[in-house]
């Protein structure tokens, strides 16, 4: 157990307990923050779960997370992916009294890490903006939970569409009229052999401007999660795949991970039609809150082109804990800093972006 002041400690967990004193708090985590993805870093020997840890206060637990060792650029460094877990909201001394925690931890387990990253609502002093990532402060939540325990697919569609703007309702109805879009369910066929979406997804990060992910990450991803906590959608015109997304299932908690379509597609709206889809069969499966991950703002204007897509399937927008990062060892962390900007030059020359 690692103590600091005001009566904050972290302590180490099996991920038995961890499991168990997030369903006592009746927590959905993100899913990097359950020990199912453990499975998707097992394909990566750069990534390793680091350690299970609850955060207490005066004895109390307080919040969970789940630390992983990652190395990039043949260094490395700790990550709280999409946490800590809190189990009420935290002012920023509590924050900062965790980040302190993580990165002592952090260097007792490797004193060669050069950096701690986590989620912050309030940054800390010496935190800086996360490299190689592209961090977000805000999101947009579809409620599905209105078609929640309603039988008649026609009802819960028109029960989800209620929650969206008027000018989403309107795009969602065009294309189920008019796109010729056929929706379905197609995990098992994207996890035996994920090339024909991988293509689409080439076609989509040329169009957008970023570096995609191999085949094979996207279909250990599926693997790794199972039926159970990760789902694909997708969306053909006469038999051709027109758009897809990777959904994962967290309890009630759902996030629209990874999504591609063909250019050809866009205004036809297919893509819409698709998220009506997702949040139907979503409510099906008793998922309440369907996280479309990230919108742009002035932290993130990287994000402004998904604004206009995203913000019509809600009436409002959610605040979000953004990732931030502390170097532990800054000169190192600074070099490191340099080259990654050389190669994010080189990208943008190349039309590519970032991994995302």
């Amino acid at each position: 157990m690692r103590g600091a002041a005001d009566g904050w400690s972290v302590e180490g967990a099996d991920s038995e307990t961890f499991v168990s004193e997030l369903a006592r708090a009746h927590v959905d985590p993100p899913i990097e923050q359950t020990p199912s993805w453990e499975a998707v870093d097992e394909g990566d020997p750069d990534r390793e779960t680091a350690g299970h840890y609850l955060i207490r206060r005066d004895g109390e637990t307080a919040g969970a997370f789940i630390l992983t060792r990652l190395v990039a650029h043949r260094l490395p460094f700790f990550w709280v992916r999409h946490g800590p877990v809190w189990f009420g909201e935290p002012d920023a001394e509590a924050e900062a009294a965790v980040l302190a925690l993580v990165a002592d931890e952090a260097r007792t387990l490797d004193p060669k890490a050069i950096a701690v990253r986590l989620d912050m609502r309030t940054p800390a002093e010496g935190t800086l903006a996360p490299q190689g990532l592209i961090a977000y402060d805000r999101t947009v939540v579809v409620d599905t939970g209105a078609g929640v325990g309603i039988d008649d697919a026609g009802a819960a569609g028109e029960a989800i569409l209620a929650t969206f703007k008027p000018r989403g309702r309107r795009d969602v109805r065009k294309a189920v009229r008019e796109s010729g879009l056929e929706c379905a369910d197609e995990t098992g066929q994207a996890a035996r052999d994920f090339s024909e979406y991988h293509a689409v997804m080439a076609e989509t990060a040329g169009r957008d401007g970023f570096v995609p992910w191999d085949a094979d990450m996207y279909r250990q991803m599926i693997r790794g999660l199972g039926p159970d906590h990760c789902r694909v959608y997708a969306g053909r015109i006469d038999g051709r795949l027109a758009c897809w997304s990777i959904v994962t299932i967290s309890g009630s908690l759902a996030a629209r991970y990874y999504a591609a379509s063909e250019t050809s597609m866009m205004r036809r709206h297919a893509t819409d039609r698709l998220v009506l889809f997702e949040c139907q069969d979503l409510a099906r499966r008793g998922v309440r809150r369907f996280d479309l991950m990230g919108i742009g703002s002035d932290l993130a204007p990287e994000l402004m082109g998904l604004n206009e897509f995203k913000t019509k399937f809600s009436r409002s927008v959610v605040d979000v804990a953004a990732a931030r990062e502390l170097p532990l060892r800054p000169a190192v962390y600074q070099a490191m800093s340099g080259a990654r900007t050389v190669v994010r030059r080189l990208r943008s020359v190349r039309g590519g972006g970032e991994d995302r």
